[in-house]
């Protein structure tokens, strides 16, 4: 009687007006163009040196480029090592910055003095005033995919350390290939891969624009708005009601609360390195990991802390969010030597301590955000739609395939040819992305209790096969569980929604600000472990390098901060 009335409550809701015989998504028609692949990994430098992100060449001849990803900017924004560098070297400052660009190298580079016009996203030119330059280059994407007089924003001053990839919503990157039909959406993509301390532990990513990779994503997913809010550049909020520490003793203590409606709005930051909590939920993890830690690090993944290697924490950190999604950072992307980049401009550990890749929002900053960055971004993978105005996570699957799909304004198919970026992810020694070494500067904290919680939609999409003894059951049946195991899969099968376009990017926007904002303060309470000199060593060699001098005792509150250079 159950399987007759849902046949009937089928039928009733138009469910079965045909009855495919395959569960697959469509091959997509020759016209679809393929998407974007983008690799992530350790982009080869100028002099050798390495350098984690997107690698993207602009110049004619291509000059290869390190790029961090820009959610809130629209423009892409390079270095050209024009300014001093500080008391950096000039490799280092290469090194931290994912390279510098040699105009003068390119044979199709060209001076555009007209700033305003040259952002045609509509976004101001935040650095005309301290140097900065505006012009237009050809820009390869990939192996198969460049643009021709591509506007490039020359940064001259220390506003970030990295060069950045524009992917907001009226993204220029975003808005060329689409209009010269090179992405059928203007759809973003990341499986950002494995940065931690072992080669099982390390995998490269990679970035698709105009779809998505199927081979990188598992079970239901989590949908919601962009929500334009000053103090998340993303637009990304979620809701979370639950942080659970998973102990190696079997216990799963809830760090957030156990208050009932417990919950916490954070932001999905994919330029920001780390995670960052409340000072009150930071004082709940402390009681249970037990260890004292040392100083905050100042190196790649800035601002998580330092622990002596044997009393550092040693479980996994699972986030809930509002709709029964979880997911889990494993200890092994959660706690990692402490990386930094010495003079030689060669990525350097400390082998003497581990770094937990936390942030605690403490005093003056505990108004900030609360920021999930790349190191959450290891084990969820995200895909940004600027034509729907929505973001979905999924749980990420760390492998070395590619299933590469393209997403059109009405369907999701599987390109027919291969996508134009021919080479998969492969196993590497991967490299955080990086920040300097020297603290950074501190503008006002960016406080968040004038915001109003955001309305979230869930989007959990489920399937399930069920039996029957009659034909037509079975096929009903069949075709049922094929339609919700392909919902499961294709992001097109959200509720669309529309956003007010966010509004042009001024100079005081701040696409690091949560990166930049934190200020060097010890953690009040905290009691830091001294250590004896440390030996950082190059990743994968026997030699040593000295980080050199200027790191605070740990016993001392920490100096007010530099300029980052």
């Amino acid at each position: 009687m159950a399987l007759l009335q849902l046949i009937c409550s089928l039928i009733s809701m138009r469910l079965i007006s045909m009855i495919p015989m395959a569960i697959s998504q469509p091959t997509c028609d020759p016209s679809v163009p393929s998407p974007v692949v983008i690799a992530v990994r350790n982009v080869t430098l100028a002099g050798q040196v390495i350098r984690r992100g997107a690698e993207l060449s602009p110049g004619t001849p291509p000059q290869s480029l390190a790029f961090g990803l820009l959610p809130g900017a629209n423009g892409t924004y390079i270095y050209d090592g024009s300014d001093e560098c500080g008391n950096d070297t000039a490799i280092r400052c290469s090194a931290n910055r994912g390279g510098l660009f040699n105009e003068g190298s390119s044979s199709t580079w060209s001076l555009d003095g007209k700033v305003a016009d040259a952002v045609s996203a509509g976004e101001v030119f935040p650095w005309s005033d301290s140097g900065g330059i505006f012009g237009a280059d050809t820009f390869k994407i990939n192996v198969n995919t460049s643009l021709q007089s591509f506007p490039l924003g020359i940064i001259r001053s220390d506003e970030f350390q990295i060069n950045g990839l524009g992917l907001g919503r009226n993204s220029t990157l975003l808005n060329a290939l689409s209009s010269a039909n090179l992405i059928s959406s203007k759809i973003w993509s990341l499986f950002w891969g494995l940065t931690g301390a072992t080669t099982p532990s390390q995998m490269d990513g990679n970035l698709v624009l105009g779809g998505y990779d199927a081979a990188k994503i598992t079970g239901n997913n989590y949908t919601s708005k962009l929500t334009s809010n000053m103090n998340c550049d993303s637009s990304m909020i979620v809701t979370v009601t639950a942080i659970t520490m998973n102990l190696l003793n079997g216990s799963n203590p809830n760090i957030l609360g156990t208050n009932y409606g417990s919950a916490l709005q954070m932001c999905i930051d994919a330029s920001y390195p780390i995670i960052s909590i409340p000072n009150d939920t930071w004082s709940n993890f402390k009681q249970f990991a037990g260890a004292n830690w040392i100083t905050r690090s100042s190196g790649i993944d800035i601002w998580g802390l330092t622990y002596p290697v044997d009393d550092v924490y040693t479980g996994d950190l699972t986030f809930s969010f509002l709709g029964g999604m979880k997911f889990t950072v494993p200890n092994s992307q959660l706690v990692a030597p402490d990386v930094s980049i010495n003079s030689q401009g060669v990525t350097v550990l400390n082998d003497s301590t581990r770094e937990l890749r936390i942030n605690p929002l403490v005093p003056p900053n505990n108004n900030d955000f609360p920021l999930l960055g790349l190191t959450f971004l290891t084990s969820a993978y995200l895909m940004a739609d600027m034509d729907r105005g929505q973001f979905t996570l999924w749980k990420a699957v760390a492998n070395t395939t590619q299933d590469i799909r393209a997403v059109t304004p009405s369907s999701t198919c599987v390109v027919a040819k291969s996508p134009q970026e021919s080479a998969t992810s492969t196993l590497a020694p991967a490299v955080p992305l990086a920040t300097d070494p020297s603290p950074p500067p501190s503008p006002s904290a960016k406080s968040t209790s004038s915001t109003s919680p955001p309305s979230v939609s869930v989007g959990l999409i489920a399937g399930a096969a069920i039996g029957g003894v009659a034909l037509i059951i079975l096929s009903a049946l069949a075709w049922t569980y094929m339609h919700r195991a392909k919902r499961r899969k294709d992001p097109r099968n959200f509720t669309e929604t529309t956003s007010a376009s966010k509004p042009p990017l001024s100079k005081s926007d701040d696409w690091y600000g949560s990166l930049r904002s934190q200020e060097l303060q010890e953690l009040p309470g905290e009691h830091p472990h001294e250590l004896g000199p440390s030996q950082p060593h190059e990743m994968g060699h026997e030699a040593s390098y000295e980080l050199g001098t200027g790191l605070p005792s740990p016993k001392q509150p920490l100096p007010a901060p530099k300029t980052r250079r």
